[in-house]
């Protein structure tokens, strides 16, 4: 079995989360210099993902 790696850019996994119902809020650093993501989901709650975090959902919700 083989295993195909997929990527995709940090702006594409914003569409594809601003198309599943993620509004994105804003975005900031850290002290480690590590980027993160504020999204609002439409049921009203928060959720702060990770760069890596961002694009394995992203994938997830496109697949």
């Amino acid at each position: 079995m083989q295993t195909k790696l997929v990527s995709i850019t940090v702006r594409q996994a914003l569409r594809i989360l601003e198309r599943n119902g993620y509004q994105l809020l804003r975005a900031y650093y850290d002290t480690d210099q590590c980027r993160y993501y504020v999204f609002k989901l439409e049921g009203g709650a928060d959720v702060t993902l990770s760069m890596s975090s961002l694009r394995g959902l992203a994938l997830q919700l496109n697949a």
